[in-house]
């Protein structure tokens, strides 16, 4: 829904808010108004300098003002404002006049697909493993790719860049995990060759208003008008089963259970079997690649592999590429990203700070063997369900140290199954990292200790990567300095 209007409003002065007024200020947009609830004192500086440098911008801050339901047509909203936030409803009250949409559908509709194809990822959990480890696959592949939205650049950004490059150049592959924030104002996808689904759990419910609309804002990257050609889903999870038989795109179902019915009933199948995965394009069976090599830890990770396989197969990557692929790539950043301690290299120290819900530190605590994790957990909940938690911790954990806003859920929901290990209660992760380690020194040899929150962390941290890059840290202050809990804050120890 492109305007010839050269006039644009931005919501948010966030990092996509810049990379939207970046590319529109090259695209020659002459009046851009970027609209921040924030005082400026909340927003970075380096953020309030690149806005400054945008000779067509106007920043607003401390509030919107009536100016942006005036003053264009098209309003960019970052995904961090919620949909019920009275800007938006008013905004949205002025349909069909004035568009509402994300910055990747603002910033896709600005290039030609002779340069950008975009491929879209998303799921509870797992969408930024399989967004790494897809980018990873195109270039061994020989295929120009970024990994994009959010992870890594926004996705305007990385439109200006391919619009900026020297000719000729090839297309770049747009690897995007979307949120369900960025799909819930996502209107149009352009390009969208391939989407990819990881699996579906309650999340975001607060933000959402509630399961339904959660899920709808995950399933229109798969089914009705904005679904690509191709949709890679998970035949092992309920809901995506549920889109298969929805959706008109063409159905790449993958599945961890050979046995699985969907596998015969859509356009192309992938599942493992043994350590060999295995590709059914009608009426053709074969083996595809293996999965020895493959140096991320647990079922959930077999999953991730499945979609990204899937994803970079149907883009045209060789068989011959996707297995180095698969065993040269590594954990990202803050999902379960071991952490090396030079005076006890041995020692096995887990980063995974992107679990901001419980399913996702379930998912982790798969990877381990039985009774063998230390777990720091604990954070801003977000009010969903904890009994499965409670039980997997009960399988995987011999301790568990709590820290942050919100212990007494996560403690309750483990005196309630009848968890036999140690809980510890501390105030904040320092005291936490300390603590886990010194239990750590005489644990048995298999022993490993896990950050994976189960929360958001905005009671200690600006984001999931601050407070897991602030666990590195604190890790490695630990072999020469180790921290002590704070003697306001003696440590609790539940029997």
């Amino acid at each position: 829904m492109p305007t010839s209007s050269k006039n644009l409003t931005i919501l948010g002065a966030s990092t996509s808010g810049l990379a939207v007024a970046q590319l529109a200020n090259h695209l020659g947009y002459t009046a851009i108004l970027v609209s921040e609830f924030n005082l400026p004192e909340k927003i970075a500086p380096a953020l309030l300098d690149a806005f400054a440098q945008l000779p067509t911008v106007t920043l607003e801050t401390g509030g919107h003002s009536q100016q942006c339901l005036t003053h264009a047509q098209t309003v960019v909203v970052s995904p961090g404002i919620p949909i019920k936030a009275p800007i938006i409803q008013q905004l949205k009250a002025q349909k069909p006049t004035v568009r509402v949409c994300s910055e990747v559908s603002w910033a896709l509709e600005q290039i030609v697909s002779e340069k950008l194809i975009s491929l879209g990822i998303t799921g509870t959990n797992g969408k930024t493993t399989v967004t790494a480890l897809t980018q990873w696959l195109l270039q061994q592949g020989g295929l120009s790719s970024v990994a994009c939205g959010n992870i890594g650049l926004p996705v305007a950004t990385v439109v200006l860049n391919a619009l900026t490059q020297e000719n000729p150049q090839p297309t770049t592959y747009a690897v995007m995990e979307l949120s369900s924030y960025q799909l819930e104002y996502s209107d149009t996808l352009a390009h969208l060759a391939t989407s990819g689904f990881t699996n579906f759990t309650p999340d975001h419910l607060d933000w959402h208003g509630g399961l339904l609309a959660y899920e709808q804002a995950k399933k229109t990257l798969f089914v009705g008008k904005l679904a690509p050609p191709w949709v890679v889903l998970n035949a092992d999870d309920p809901t995506a089963k549920g889109w298969i038989a929805e959706t008109t795109a063409s159905v790449l179902a993958y599945s961890l259970t050979p046995e699985n019915p969907l596998l015969a009933s859509t356009t192309s199948a992938l599942w493992i079997e043994g350590n060999t995965v295995w590709l059914r394009e009608a009426p053709q069976v074969k083996p595809l690649c293996t999965v020895e090599g493959f140096q991320l830890k647990g079922s959930h990770n077999l999953e991730n592999l499945l979609v990204a396989v899937g994803i970079a197969h149907l883009q045209g990557v060789s068989a011959t590429a996707l297995q180095a692929g698969i065993e040269t790539f590594t954990a990202v950043a803050h999902r379960c990203e071991r952490v090396f301690l030079p005076s006890h290299p041995d020692w096995q120290i887990y980063n995974d700070s992107k679990a901001t819900n419980p399913e996702a530190c379930m998912k982790a605590l798969e990877g381990f063997p039985a009774q063998s994790v230390i777990l720091i957990a604990g954070g801003k909940a977000k009010g969903t369900p904890l009994e499965a938690w409670a039980s997997a911790v009960k399988r995987h954990c011999q301790i568990v140290i709590l820290n942050g806003a919100d212990q007494t859920c996560f403690q309750e929901a483990l005196t309630a199954i009848g968890f036999e290990g140690t809980i510890h209660r501390v105030a904040t992760q320092p005291e936490a990292v300390a603590l886990a380690l010194t239990q750590l020194e005489t644990s048995a040899k298999e022993s490993v200790v896990l950050l994976s929150p189960a929360t958001a962390s905005f009671d200690q941290f600006k984001h999931f990567e601050a407070r897991g890059n602030a666990f590195k840290q604190q890790v490695l202050a630990w072999q020469t300095a180790p921290i002590t809990p704070l003697s306001s804050q003696p440590t609790e120890v539940v029997l």
